[in-house]
């Protein structure tokens, strides 16, 4: 009897020893997947941020582009800012598929869309407006030739029609005309 009731405790503390490390067993799986879960989330996180910082860089280079072509009139700088555009496009695209893995709600990506489509919207009007105006502008030498009239009309009149020639010479520049019905009608 009593070696039967000593190995009833023996099997009963192999048990008890058996069923907590196959409950410790279970808790560190399942702390195993859990951690591996919330790694994936974290890389995937980080491919998103990565994605979203190269999409920056590419609207800060369609912005430079932008700038470079009209205030150096150079047009590699415009054929850099189409290029940027077009890969902003592209990495929209990549951004949406990242996004979509993660879980990220759909209105915060359509706010960020719509949000980098007024910026491109602007930066290309901002294009057409000024190509409009080299349109409209002189060219350098016509701009020197008419300042040196202008200068020549101080030598050749007097202070009292100074005024008035001069007005008259610069309505006869292109858009002059709108400028001095302008000044005329105030």
């Amino acid at each position: 009897m009593k070696g039967s009731l000593e190995r009833k405790w023996i099997v009963g503390g192999f048990s008890l020893a058996l069923l907590l490390m196959t409950g410790v067993s279970l808790a560190s799986y399942r702390n195993t997947i859990a951690i591996t879960e919330n790694t994936n989330h974290v890389q995937q996180t980080y491919e998103v941020l990565n994605q979203l910082a190269t999409l920056y860089a590419e609207l800060l280079i369609a912005e430079s582009g932008r700038r470079g072509y009209v205030f150096l009139k150079n047009q590699q700088e415009l054929q850099r800012y189409q290029l940027a555009v077009a890969k902003i496009q592209q990495r929209l695209q990549v951004v949406q598929a990242e996004i979509h893995h993660t879980g990220i709600q759909p209105e915060q990506y359509q706010h960020l869309v719509s949000l980098i489509n007024q910026r491109l919207e602007l930066l290309q009007e901002s294009i057409d407006l000024h190509q409009k105006q080299l349109l409209e502008r002189l060219e350098p030498e016509q701009v020197m030739g008419i300042a040196e009239q202008l200068l020549k009309l101080t030598y050749d009149y007097p202070a009292k029609t100074l005024s008035g020639m001069i007005n008259e010479n610069l309505a006869r520049l292109p858009g002059g005309e709108n400028w001095w019905r302008e000044r005329q009608q105030r």
